[in-house]
């Protein structure tokens, strides 16, 4: 594929300059900063869980325990204690939104099960559903999380209504680029709105965030911070999956930064490549907000979380099924 070589070999080159690629040297505190988290009763969790193996054959649980743990951490960071609704709120939402992420890439699923997904994310949906009592006895692990994640952005609008609706705008605009990424190719020419590809990430990320610590007392650093990681986390995934992104024509949010329509995808890679340094210097100072407002235990954390994107190039094979690393 047209300068995938290059470009993998020279994001090797820049990652290794930054502290991502560091993020092996503290294993050993990371792993025993993990052990050291309680271990807790997933509850209701347990039977989504269960519910999304039988009736959609993906399994969640890592998804649930990782996610478990980051929350764990952001509380103890910013809110001083472990109280478990906001955790679970933060956790139903982005159960929610990775299980509807996988149904929508599932080739095995049929149309109606996206179909239904793409209904219940909606802001329509969701404006009807925070007035109303929702129905739990549903047996669809989706609409389990969906009536999970109502129940406390309910609680939330209670708790704190200017909070409640900054969370909403961000919270709705990542379902709509979630169900518009899903729904539309990569295809060129073409002219999009970024803000449509980049919510799912950026607003995605923040919003869970800030959810899980919406009681902080902290709330200028915390956010400081969700926004951060949030940046970092839209540009190294996409940075990495760019070749993975194009090869499944999913429409990556890297080629389309450039202003005015984008003509072909050749233009815009190599718009990729005039504007690399530009990208890593947006990691840098990202990282640099991350290192100065967070404990080490946290911002070791999240450097792992970045290092498992930059390491996973290692294993992606070109056509030929040679390696395209960055070894």
């Amino acid at each position: 594929m047209y300068r995938q070589k290059e470009y993998v070999q020279l994001l090797k080159q820049k990652f290794s300059k930054t502290d991502i690629i560091n993020a092996k040297k503290h294993k050993s505190k990371y792993e025993k900063e993990i052990k050291e988290i309680p271990n807790k009763q997933k509850t209701l969790f347990d039977v989504i869980i269960q519910k999304s193996k039988e009736i959609y054959g993906f399994d969640l649980t890592k998804v649930y325990t990782f996610n478990y743990v980051k929350y764990y951490l952001w509380r103890k960071e910013f809110c001083k204690n472990d109280e478990d609704d906001w955790k679970e709120a933060a956790l139903s939402f982005v159960c929610l939104s990775c299980l509807s992420d996988l149904i929508f890439d599932s080739k095995r699923l049929k149309e109606r099960e996206k179909q239904h997904v793409a209904n219940i994310l909606t802001r329509d949906y969701f404006q009807k559903s925070i007035s109303i009592d929702m129905d739990m006895t549903t047996e669809d692990p989706i609409d389990i999380l969906y009536s999970m994640f109502v129940k406390h952005m309910k609680r939330l609008k209670e708790y704190n209504f200017k909070v409640f609706l900054e969370l909403q705008t961000d919270i709705l605009n990542a379902f709509e680029s979630e169900i518009y990424i899903s729904t539309n190719k990569l295809v060129f020419p073409e002219k999009i709105n970024i803000d449509l590809i980049t919510s799912k990430s950026i607003e995605f990320v923040s919003s869970c965030l800030y959810l899980s610590a919406v009681d902080t007392r902290d709330s200028v650093r915390m956010k400081k911070c969700a926004v951060a990681i949030a940046k970092l986390f839209w540009l190294v995934d996409d940075l990495c999956d760019l070749y993975d992104d194009i090869e499944n024509q999913i429409k990556n949010s890297i080629l389309f930064l450039q202003n005015g329509e984008v003509k072909n995808l050749e233009n815009s890679i190599d718009f990729v490549f005039e504007n690399l340094d530009t990208f890593f210097e947006v990691i840098e100072e990202n990282l640099e907000v991350l290192k100065n407002n967070l404990s080490d235990d946290v911002y070791i954390f999240f450097l792992y979380e970045l290092y498992d994107w930059v390491e996973a190039v290692n294993v992606r094979m070109d056509d030929k099924n040679e390696s395209i690393g960055i070894r």
